[in-house]
């Protein structure tokens, strides 16, 4: 069984909101509806892992540029993971893991500095993913689901 990764297809959407709403339920009261504004960004790249030919995970990166420099930064950029998503049949086998190095690889390419992306301190099979490939915690806020769960926004230097 080998993975396979590529660029979202249109022909993907219905799995990206189920597997949303599979994934993110706990946390979002609507998260199919908020995934498809993600994927809908013109900043963003969806990036679909397939394992025998089915797709079984997603990664939604977007890329933030502002207008002017920053420091001696003529072009600042940073990249945020909106949604990363594995299909809980199919968890803890390297999926999660290669999404996000593809992720960073993205990131780096585009020319941000930081990749960035917020998930829920109730997650915690998530958080030792992202602490394993090098995430930092950055802040805990308050409130920051739906349900009314805290959450942990974290940072990784790409550059």
């Amino acid at each position: 069984m080998a993975l396979f990764v590529r660029s979202r297809k249109p022909g993907d959407d219905k799995f990206l909101q189920e597997l949303s709403d599979e994934a993110f339920g706990p946390y979002s009261h609507e998260p199919a509806r908020a995934v498809r504004a993600m994927i809908a960004s013109p900043a963003a790249r969806t990036i679909v892992a397939e394992l025998d030919g089915r797709p079984v995970g997603f990664v939604v990166v977007t890329l933030r540029r502002p207008a002017r420099a920053f420091g001696p930064i003529a072009e600042p950029a940073t990249a945020h993971i909106d949604a990363i998503a594995v299909s809980t049949r199919l968890r803890r086998r390297g999926i999660g893991k290669k999404l996000l190095k593809l992720a960073e690889a993205h990131a780096r390419e585009a020319g941000a500095q930081s990749l960035f992306l917020m998930t829920a301190v109730r997650n915690r099979r998530a958080r030792k993913l992202f602490e394993a490939s090098g995430f930092v915690n950055l802040a805990a806020l308050g409130n920051a689901y739906a349900f009314g769960d805290r959450a942990i926004m974290m940072m990784k230097l790409v550059d």
